[in-house]
């Protein structure tokens, strides 16, 4: 809401669709403040989904000022969607934690970054030298980069000793992963993005792509006057005709078993 307030709907960077669906996504650099120029840019991963969108941050005296798509980045070319766009708003944000709390008693007190991490690896220690290694765990989220895995990995599997690593990837992709297993025979996705500006027609189930990845629909977008999109419709109430219907798209219905 507030960058559209910032910017209004009038944003030249912003690209449409001529069949009237849209793809909010731009390839412009974006300012906190115009009149405030980055001394440097620094070369960042989207932290938002898993997409993987390389950004250039602009940096002016330790400070985020701008956001810009990587264009030598081969997932989206440059191109940012409007999450990537407003991310020197998440490093801005009023509610943004900057220090270190710790609880005692019915308030929180900022204590230095030492200070917690030693406090942390105390109780760590503590609590596998009175209830084992099993007593600990560690939980990680989605968007974790793998060299950050590797060593939460090795702590807690070869230090520790426990086996308890989790992360919200394996709750949200559980389902899925098994039917990759089952019809594929590989955990992931067994093709890349680029399989989709090679392609003759995409089967599109349970995604609305043009909102929830845009960069991805883009991939698709130069190619939808001769790409068939089959998109299964389980009925026809309007609810269900998301935005991505403003494509090219082949309806197929489909009956419950």
């Amino acid at each position: 809401r507030q960058f559209l307030q910032l910017y209004g709907a009038s944003l030249g960077g912003l690209l449409f669709a001529k069949s009237g669906a849209q793809l909010l996504m731009a390839d412009e650099t974006f300012y906190l403040n115009k009149e405030v120029k980055p001394e440097k840019w620094e070369k960042a991963v989207c932290r938002y989904c898993g997409t993987g969108c390389g950004t250039e941050v602009g940096v002016r005296d330790n400070k985020v000022v701008a956001i810009r798509g990587n264009k030598e980045y081969p997932v989206n070319k440059g191109v940012l969607c409007l999450k990537g766009l407003t991310l020197m708003y998440v490093v801005h944000s009023d509610e943004r934690g900057l220090k270190p709390l710790v609880k005692k008693g019915n308030r929180f007190n900022e204590i230095s970054l030492d200070a917690s991490l030693d406090l942390a690896a105390q109780k760590i220690k503590e609590t596998v030298e009175k209830h084992g290694p099993d007593s600990v765990a560690l939980y990680v989220g989605a968007q974790i980069f793998t060299e950050e895995m590797f060593v939460g990995n090795k702590l807690f599997k070869g230090l520790i000793g426990t086996n308890n690593v989790e992360a919200n990837a394996r709750l949200c992709m559980a389902s899925a992963v098994t039917g990759y297993l089952t019809t594929y025979g590989v955990d992931e996705p067994p093709g890349g993005y680029s399989d989709l500006e090679k392609s003759d027609c995409c089967f599109i189930i349970g995604s609305n792509l043009a909102e929830c990845h845009p960069i991805i629909m883009g991939r698709i977008k130069p190619k939808i006057r001769t790409l068939n999109l089959l998109w299964p419709t389980p009925g026809s109430h309007p609810r269900q005709l998301t935005p991505i219907c403003g494509f090219r798209f082949i309806p197929e219905p489909i009956s419950p078993c």
